[in-house]
């Protein structure tokens, strides 16, 4: 494949970076990106070049270069939590299951290094699309090492790693973890029929414990993951090949930017 001349296209979905009140919300901390990168043809010395260069900030870009790739995702602006003392999971917890999944392998990798990961500020790629006609490990490389560059220029955002959750192929839950589900499950619509009236006893027939309590909250048990069998190498690999690593044993991989 030929060299490309690779640009990014920073969308800050999430509007207002830093533009805290009084009280601020979730949505202060953690941002929504979307980033396309484009290829142009010919001599980036050229009058047409730099043309079409200036036209993919102005709209006109998708008439005048070729689309290469797609990435969406949030950035935890994790210094901006620690300077306004807020909690990092806390925050997380409360913008999505898929944030609280990270702070919550984050507090298990912090209690094993020494360091404090939820200081940085990280981007939670979501989706990572490459157009058939660039699909490569090469291309792949060039745009996450350029990322960083293009969202702080984009954004004022610096990014210091970047995150990204494989989703498992289909696999069967450990028949132990389903059992404490389902009984989490029965004694939560035991709970709701009391808060109601639609029992008459008061008797709590079921207690669950803090794993069950975070299943039924959509939160990540401790130490959850999926087992090796269900990893789908295909989507692993994409990000393995270009310096991701798995954190502990989560699932979750990391890469410094």
């Amino acid at each position: 494949m030929k060299n490309l001349n690779l640009f990014s296209v920073v969308h800050l979905v999430t509007p207002n970076v830093h533009m805290f009140g009084y009280s601020p919300e979730p949505e202060d901390f953690i941002k929504k990106l979307t980033i396309e990168v484009f290829h142009i043809d010919g001599n980036p010395e050229s009058d047409e070049f730099t043309e079409v260069y200036e036209k993919l900030f102005t709209g006109e870009y998708k008439k005048t270069a070729l689309k290469v790739a797609d990435i969406t995702g949030d950035v935890i602006i994790g210094d901006a939590i620690f300077s306004h003392s807020k909690n990092f999971y806390d925050i997380c917890d409360a913008y999505s299951s898929d944030t609280e999944f990270i702070a919550s392998v984050f507090e298990e990798l912090n209690d094993k290094e020494d360091m404090d990961f939820s200081l940085q500020n990280h981007f939670l790629i979501s989706d990572f699309n490459i157009d058939d006609k660039f699909k490569s490990q090469t291309v792949m490389k060039n745009i996450i090492d350029n990322l960083k560059d293009a969202v702080l220029k984009a954004t004022g955002l610096n990014i210091e790693i970047a995150l990204y959750y494989p989703l498992p192929l289909e696999y069967e839950e450990n028949p132990y973890f389903k059992i404490k589900h389902d009984i989490a499950i029965i004694a939560h619509k035991d709970m709701i029929e009391k808060m109601f009236g639609q029992k008459d006893t008061d008797t709590v027939n079921l207690t669950v414990d803090e794993d069950q309590i975070n299943y039924l909250l959509g939160r990540r048990r401790s130490s959850e993951t999926y087992p090796e069998s269900a990893i789908n190498y295909v989507d692993w690999n994409r990000f393995t090949d270009v310096g991701f690593k798995e954190i502990l044993n989560s699932r979750l991989l990391m890469r410094y930017l």
